[in-house]
């Protein structure tokens, strides 16, 4: 198992313990998220090869940071294996920074729903992701 692997299992049982035990929603919506993007990093150097100085170096040319070259690597090797699998993440990995963001830069504090939701999303993306890059 990668660093990364390990680390988005870690982020899992942190966001089900935050939610469900301290009532921590905010953190827990965070963890959820960065399970998602560290699930990704795995794939993109043990799956599809690249190290981790090409990938700094392709996000670093193309001015982008790390999530969102990310999960530009992964939608386009989506897109190329399936492209309703493709749809799905395009359209939900973005729901999920969506309540990242807000979760980490509002005044507002999150709700069980929301992490919820976040806890769903990242496990549904986490799962597609690891079934189409086995």
């Amino acid at each position: 198992m990668s660093a990364f692997r390990d680390k988005s299992n870690i982020n899992f049982t942190a966001a089900d313990t935050l939610q469900k035990q301290h009532n921590l929603y905010d953190p827990s919506i965070h963890c959820s998220y960065y399970a998602c993007v560290q699930e990704m990093l795995h794939i993109i150097f043990t799956k599809l090869g690249k190290t981790q100085e090409e990938f700094d170096k392709e996000r670093y040319d193309n001015g982008k940071g790390t999530h969102v070259w990310a999960s530009k690597l992964i939608t386009s090797e989506l897109g190329r294996k399936d492209w309703q699998e493709y749809k799905y993440f395009q359209k939900h990995f973005p729901e999920l920074k969506k309540l990242r963001e807000k979760a980490d830069y509002s005044e507002r504090k999150g709700g069980r729903d929301d992490s919820a939701e976040a806890y769903r999303l990242s496990t549904t993306l986490v799962n597609q992701i690891k079934q189409l890059f086995k």
